[in-house]
């Protein structure tokens, strides 16, 4: 039975991308939420199939108002530029649900996922696990179990995403910090939302019921696989050049934030959840800064020092150490100036909310 919808409202966040092929089922899936109090906010990147007609049609099955859409940017901006863009017109006292246009929910992933969340007075997370289904929704297997969420503080964080997007629920404080904070390039807005809330000490909740259908196909941003040797031996045929880019990157954006004044970060909901400073982590990242402009040896003290620096699985942990360790002192850290300057210039899009026209039309 439908739950009344007296519960905070819920945003869910959605990029497409000629998607036509598997997002009716994704829509069909909001409908059914057991949870009612959401309301979808939805920009297209650039579709050049039927991805905007199918909104269209979508919006005449919602009440007024309860589907919006970012409106169309100049040019093509990317899955990560564009879910950034769509969380800025989350208002202060949302809850952010970020969903993938292939995927299909449980009837009661929000419910569950809100029920995690309400009673936390810090910034707060939840991630789940998922079946992962081929393109046809079939041949269903559990993603790997994830560990405690007390377990997945910042270093944790750093070295390994646990939190998939399309399972993640966040709460009106983590927003609150992550609109203030800077992405870096090359991650995307589920890992960094996981870092940021890590850094503040905030509630991490994970739920090991699969919540959502992880659609598998070639046209995938990001696949996933359940079966921890295929995915280390994946990463050693990628090469530990991305890896350690994003890390480092990730390392020298999080350090910007953590040395910001708390004001500069404060929101009304974030100041209320009495979270620990992000201060207390500058020692901790100026170390690992250190170390990836020192010699392998100060890197294996390092990671000798900080056991938590940890990835799920004995062999993807192996992998990891050997790219840290034998990383170029070379490859510096991302310009969190540059980073800034991209940034700023996605923002000058500035695109405007409206509610589609089927659905305005209609009621």
């Amino acid at each position: 039975m439908p739950r009344a919808s007296q519960s905070p409202v819920i945003y869910i966040l959605l990029s497409l991308y000629n998607g036509a092929a598997y997002l009716p089922d994704q829509l069909e899936s909001f409908l059914r939420q057991d949870l009612r109090s959401w309301r979808l906010l939805w920009r297209d990147d650039g579709s050049e199939d039927g991805s905007r007609a199918l909104m269209r049609a979508f919006s005449a099955k919602c009440a007024a108002g309860q589907c919006m859409e970012v409106s169309l940017s100049p040019r093509r901006i990317g899955v990560r530029r564009s879910y950034e863009l769509l969380l800025e017109h989350v208002p202060d006292n949302g809850y952010v649900a970020f969903a993938d246009q292939d995927d299909v929910w449980l009837d009661d992933k929000l419910s569950r996922a809100f029920d995690a969340l309400k009673t936390s007075r810090k910034p707060a997370l939840y991630c789940a696990r998922q079946f992962i289904v081929d393109e046809n929704l079939g041949h269903r297997r559990l993603s790997p179990r994830l560990p405690a969420g007390k377990s997945l503080h910042l270093a944790a964080a750093l070295t390994q995403n646990l939190a998939v997007g399309h399972t993640i629920l966040l709460n009106p404080a983590a927003i609150a910090l992550i609109k203030k904070s800077v992405v870096p390039e090359d991650v995307l807005l589920d890992w960094w939302s996981y870092l940021i809330v890590a850094l503040f000490d905030g509630d991490i909740m994970t739920d090991n019921r699969p919540a959502s259908l992880y659609r598998q196909h070639r046209q995938n941003t990001v696949g996933a696989t359940a079966h921890l040797p295929i995915r280390a031996y994946r990463a050693m045929r990628r090469g530990p050049a991305v890896f350690m880019r994003r890390f480092a990157g990730n390392v020298a954006s999080l350090r910007q934030v953590a040395s910001a004044s708390p004001s500069s970060l404060m929101s009304e909901h974030a100041s209320k959840a009495r979270h620990l400073p992000a201060q207390q982590y500058c020692a901790f990242l100026d170390e690992i800064e250190e170390a990836l402009r020192a010699s392998p040896l100060a890197r294996i003290k390092l990671l000798s020092r900080h056991r938590a620096l940890h990835r799920q699985g004995r062999l993807e942990h192996i992998v990891f150490c050997l790219w840290f360790i034998l990383r170029r002192a070379s490859q510096s850290p991302i310009r969190v100036k540059e980073v800034t300057r991209r940034y700023d210039q996605t923002r000058a899009l500035t695109p405007k909310l409206m509610p589609d026209k089927a659905s305005t039309e209609r009621h």
